[in-house]
């Protein structure tokens, strides 16, 4: 019995030995601890912060693109800040040719090669007059005004709303501010301009706050074990363990704390009945993996399950044939 303790003390001393020899590795490689997931994407600390003004925002608050930015390759924005035809165009075609798309960086053409191979470019070839409001970044906040302020003024046959499951999910309301865009897009990553009720005045606020935060503190689920939480925030080896398990297992259960994105949806929904508009649902999962319905009770949500993960990207976003496969599903159900 003596030998076996000995033996068990050993073999956790070693492990203890090992996973300290890892801690001290990363840290050599330049690892801190912390997670870098939620508010900033790939984000890295650089020598000289560089800022692309790709996308502005509104006295609305509602991020645009910036039709001044330099695009490569060339990239034609509208009038009103939206990769798509101007508003006349769409107004005046028959009515049930018209159609509004709202979404994100998917309904934009992220990752599309040329871009016009997204789903929304192929549904305008199709012969639909698309009207499409997609912007990276943003979420179902700014879908409810984006619907508010064009569903009126279009009279759109059909509000298609494309939802990301991958990070639509709001659990509270998050109220967009004016001239205030969603994301800052610089060389360190794309920031968010706002997180855990701070509002950063500009990129440079919000690039120096997550550079301290990043290496100090994890922005883990409140009802993590208090020791465990404290590895997370002081151990390189246990964030990477941490980062990879809530990559892999992201919002895959409903959010018990609150459903704020069914409130936008249901003002959607509610001004297309009041503008006897068709709405539509779609839902994108993330990298083809199954969705509970159960999310948007209340709804019909429109989910395909033809998706495999060799249609998307390494960001996550279709590539072309990915693209195609959902241009085909939105049109069996227009």
């Amino acid at each position: 019995m003596k030998e076996r303790l000995i033996l068990i003390s050993s073999n956790f001393f070693l492990i203890g030995i090992l996973l300290l020899l890892l801690e001290l590795f990363l840290r050599g490689g330049g690892y801190q601890p912390g997670d870098k997931y939620i508010a900033y994407n790939n984000f890295q600390e650089v020598d000289s912060l560089i800022i692309f003004d790709k996308f502005i925002a509104d006295s609305n608050g509602i991020t645009k693109a910036n039709p001044d930015f330099n695009w490569e390759p060339p990239i034609k924005i509208n009038k009103d800040g939206f990769r798509t035809n101007e508003i006349e165009y769409v107004k005046a075609a028959p009515r049930e040719k018209r159609i509004l798309l709202i979404g994100d960086s998917f309904t934009w053409g992220h990752t599309a090669e040329p871009i016009t191979n997204c789903y929304a470019d192929l549904l305008n070839d199709m012969g639909y007059a698309v009207y499409n409001t997609g912007i990276p970044t943003v979420g179902p906040n700014q879908y409810a005004e984006i619907a508010e302020l064009f569903i009126q003024d279009i009279r759109p046959n059909t509000v298609a709303v494309f939802f990301c499951f991958a990070n639509d999910l709001f659990p509270e309301k998050n109220e967009l501010i004016p001239f205030q865009p969603a994301y800052y897009h610089t060389n360190a990553g794309i920031i968010s301009s706002q997180y855990d009720g701070i509002l950063f005045k500009n990129p440079i606020e919000a690039y120096n706050y997550y550079v301290e935060y990043s290496k100090k503190n994890s922005p883990i689920k409140k009802n993590i074990a208090p020791p465990l939480n404290w590895l997370i925030k002081r151990s390189v080896v246990c964030s990477r363990i941490y980062n990879w398990y809530r990559r892999i297992n992201w919002d895959n259960q409903p959010n018990v704390n609150g459903r704020a994105y069914l409130e936008y949806l249901n003002d959607i929904k509610t001004l297309c009945y009041k503008n006897q508009c068709e709405f539509r649902l779609f839902v994108i999962p993330d990298y083809g993996k199954p969705i509970d319905p159960a999310f948007f009770e209340g709804f019909d949500p429109l989910i395909p399950q033809n998706l495999i993960d060799e249609d998307y990207a390494s960001d996550a976003h279709f590539y072309n044939k990915g693209h195609l496969k959902f241009f085909e599903f939105i049109l069996d159900n227009l």
